[in-house]
């Protein structure tokens, strides 16, 4: 599977990081201050050996990577040429699957 390397497109980026990171809405805990740092810890997670229990496979209809740590909670999907197109931590509430492994594994058959 490709390596991580960026976001798709800086507006993808700038929307990604005040929907996640920024503001009241801040999955990340503080933990990143500008769009470059998340796209930075995007990167990072993606990249990052598969340590501590990180899923990971292919989705289905077209190969995209996606990656979930269920410890810290981060998700991320990377397309098949390197470009991180999402990064976040899921909400149970929110998704309705029960837990972030139901999610995660939700969307691999997507």
């Amino acid at each position: 599977m490709a390596t991580a390397i960026r976001f798709v497109a800086r507006d993808e980026l700038r929307e990604h990081f005040y929907k996640h990171a920024e503001g009241y809405c801040d999955e990340f805990g503080g933990s990143y201050g500008t769009p470059e740092e998340y796209e930075q810890g995007a990167v990072e997670f993606l990249n990052r050996g598969p340590v501590g229990g990180i899923m990971e496979r292919a989705r289905i209809r077209d190969g995209w990577r996606i990656r979930f740590d269920p410890i810290s909670d981060e998700f991320a999907i990377c397309d098949t040429y390197g470009f991180v197109m999402t990064y976040y931590k899921p909400n149970p509430f929110e998704h309705g699957k029960g837990d972030n492994t139901k999610y995660f594994l939700k969307r691999c058959l997507q």
